[in-house]
């Protein structure tokens, strides 16, 4: 799961198009103009997500959809906060790959590959990768 995670975040490289389109369409008043507006949306598309998954007619592709909804909103945040979107992007995967390797090692220590261990041991293992950055 964690490793799935990793890689649509890695195919979420691009964002520049959705800061030029953001951008544009700022102008026009079409796109929330405060940060908080903006993580306001972005629950909103997250209860969208839930909605398509859920709700009558239910669907991965409308659900995948409002994924796309909600990248674009995270995107526009990052705009709100100064910050280049496709840098965040790979300083959290660069993050994601020393935890994991964190993970790695420690479970190699005890004989074990990840496949083998829980998930609650694998969430364990994270947690103490995170506490020693």
């Amino acid at each position: 799961m964690v490793l799935q995670i990793f890689i649509v975040m890695a195919a979420f490289i691009g964002g520049c198009c959705s800061v030029r389109c953001e951008t544009a369409t700022l102008r026009f008043g079409q796109i929330p103009s405060t940060a908080r507006a903006v993580l306001r949306k972005i629950r909103e598309e997250a209860d969208e997500i839930e909605d398509a998954l859920d709700g009558a007619g239910a669907s991965e592709a409308s659900a995948a959809a409002e994924v796309g909804d909600l990248l674009f909103a995270a995107v526009n945040l990052a705009r709100h906060l100064h910050a280049d979107p496709e840098a965040l992007l790979r300083q959290t995967n660069q993050k994601f790959e020393r935890r994991f390797s964190a993970i790695e090692r420690t479970l190699a220590a005890r004989g074990k590959a990840p496949q083998d261990a829980t998930l609650a041991e694998m969430d364990a293992l994270w947690e103490e990768a995170k506490a020693r950055e």
